[in-house]
């Protein structure tokens, strides 16, 4: 599967069905059509584009799918009502756990993952928790009328972002619970109505880690992002960003006191997005950068506290890199993005070498640069809002 005539470091053709999930070896975890004949597996990369393995699974990945390292093990979400864990050495499979609901995502954190399912036809809600170890549950817990669930979790302290379908008109907004171990108590919640002109979608919330929640919200039309007291629910502050929504998916990093949040740039395309950096404490906004980024996905915190993101021209890709205010620092235009168009980008992160491992639809690429990959404990390579268990992972 390697060729030695690419542009990149390396090349592995396959069929990904997932984002990419990197641990700390640089081993490279997604779904695939493994054999391009619709027979599905889980597989793991190294950094020199070989495969170390790859376990067969029964079921077509659903849109939503998820692949998620959990300290020795793999998780994957990728059927209807089913979650299963592998051995993050061999692939060999440790548990699998069934569901009430179908599976939307999950996290994880302190040898625990949260699972959040729910009936589109019901609206129920149910959050469980497993045991990483054995699979067993600890607790769940059913939430009526709740909508398209997203978790994200802080030590122990969850919260889960959604619309709440009644009373009617549309709700939107977060509940934040806490696990006592045998069991989950309800801290606090609030929404707001929706009163905007366009159809939304729950955004997902991230911690900093020292006791406060953040999350962007654009029930009125606008998108303004809030802080919220994780334990009391207390609102420290609410900035308004753009006078309009946000992208139907938001990216927010968090790293040194500083908090930078993605919008939608381009109210009649609806594609493009640029970012703003606030103060985490106050919420004063500090810089605006409207010059768009083309996925809020493909957006990276490095371990030197830089951003990296691509933009699209019309000869193909170009790379720029931001200081953590916003300040532009550098714009290349590596060979390798040449003559290609960015919708064919659907993942990127940072291994320890520097290079960044890019999926596609038919290919794993590895392209080389020189980043600074987070280290363990700190600011995950990933975005914060959409793949990763947690702000701090």
């Amino acid at each position: 599967n390697n060729t030695t005539s690419s542009k990149y470091k390396w090349e592995y053709k396959i069929k990904i069905k997932s984002k990419l999930a990197v641990d700390q070896n640089d081993n490279a975890y997604f779904l695939a059509d493994s054999d391009g004949n619709d027979n599905y597996a889980l597989c793991s990369v190294n950094k020199a584009g070989q495969l170390n393995w790859k376990a067969d699974i029964s079921n077509y990945p659903s849109s939503n799918a998820q692949v998620m390292i959990a300290g020795d093990k793999v998780v994957v979400g990728y059927s209807w009502d089913k979650v299963y864990c592998y051995n993050i050495t061999d692939g060999s499979l440790v548990w699998d756990a069934s569901l009430t609901y179908s599976f939307n995502n999950m996290a994880y954190a302190n040898n625990t993952v949260y699972i959040a399912s729910y009936s589109a036809y019901d609206g129920i809600f149910k959050l469980l928790a497993l045991d990483l170890s054995s699979g067993s549950q600890k607790w769940n817990k059913n939430v009526s009328q709740l909508d398209y669930p997203k978790v994200s979790v802080n030590n122990n302290i969850i919260c889960v972002a959604g619309k709440d379908k009644e009373p009617y008109p549309y709700q939107y907004g977060i509940i934040v619970l806490k696990d006592n171990g045998s069991n989950c108590d309800s801290l606090w919640s609030v929404f707001k109505e929706y009163t905007g002109n366009a159809s939304i979608m729950p955004h997902k919330a991230i911690f900093d880690g020292q006791g406060q929640l953040f999350i962007e919200d654009d029930t009125n039309g606008k998108t303004v992002v809030y802080s919220y007291n994780e334990q009391t629910g207390i609102e420290n502050w609410h900035t308004e960003i753009n006078d309009f929504e946000a992208a139907k998916h938001v990216a927010m990093l968090y790293s040194q006191g500083q908090l930078i949040a993605t919008y939608r740039s381009d109210d009649s395309w609806g594609i493009e997005n640029s970012f703003s950096v606030l103060d985490a404490s106050s919420g004063s906004l500090s810089n605006s950068v409207s010059e768009g980024i083309h996925d809020e996905n493909i957006f990276l915190l490095t371990g030197d506290n830089n951003m990296v993101t691509y933009r699209q021209d019309n000869n193909g890709i170009y790379l720029k890199q931001y200081s953590l205010d916003g300040t532009l620092l550098n714009t290349t235009k590596p060979e390798y993005a040449q003559g290609i168009v960015l919708s064919s980008y659907n993942d990127i992160a940072i291994n320890s070498e520097g290079n960044l491992y890019i999926s596609t639809a038919n290919y794993l690429y590895c392209a080389e640069h020189s980043f600074i990959k987070p280290v363990s404990g700190t600011w995950s390579s990933i975005t914060g809002n959409n793949a990763n268990t947690n702000s701090l992972n």
